[in-house]
């Protein structure tokens, strides 16, 4: 059996891509939704375009499978204003870092990505400080840790 870092095996194989894959998809609870790690906040600009802070996360690749994905703080490409209405836009990173804006319903051009936000833009709207955030953020949870409890304690003297 391969191990990471370690030199091939008997039968001369070593380490896969795909087997620290599962190391890095095994580490977290919620691996499925591909959840963030840390940063990615999203907000308006004076443009159509949404601005994201650097961040990282945990991005889905295959069942069972996640690579570590970084970005660096940017813009998305601008989005277009619904002519009726309002839409929903989704703000992701996708599996190589790449920071992008898809319509809700159409979705990024691949299926493996992050959701950072998701946020509602309006008829005839110039810029996107007027949007409204419609997400809670995936953040990751690793095996092991309680997600709310941050303390408890039990008085062993106590009986009864």
């Amino acid at each position: 059996m391969a191990q990471l870092g370690a030199a091939a095996d008997r039968g001369g194989t070593r380490t896969s891509p795909e087997t620290l894959q599962r190391v890095i998809a095994g580490q977290y609870r919620n691996m499925d939704v591909s959840p963030v790690l840390a940063g990615g906040d999203v907000s308006g600009t004076g443009t159509l375009a949404y601005h994201v802070k650097a961040g990282s996360a945990v991005c889905k690749v295959g069942e069972g499978r996640a690579v570590y994905v970084v970005w660096d703080e940017t813009d998305t490409a601008l989005t277009t204003a619904p002519a009726t209405g309002s839409e929903t836009d989704i703000i992701y990173v996708d599996r190589d870092g790449v920071v992008g804006v898809a319509r809700w319903g159409k979705g990024p051009a691949e299926p493996w990505y992050v959701t950072l936000d998701r946020r509602t833009i309006t008829a005839g709207a110039s810029s996107t400080t007027g949007t409204a955030s419609v997400w809670d953020k995936n953040y990751a949870l690793v095996y092991g840790v309680s997600a709310g409890e941050l303390t408890s304690w039990t008085d062993p003297a106590e009986t009864g």
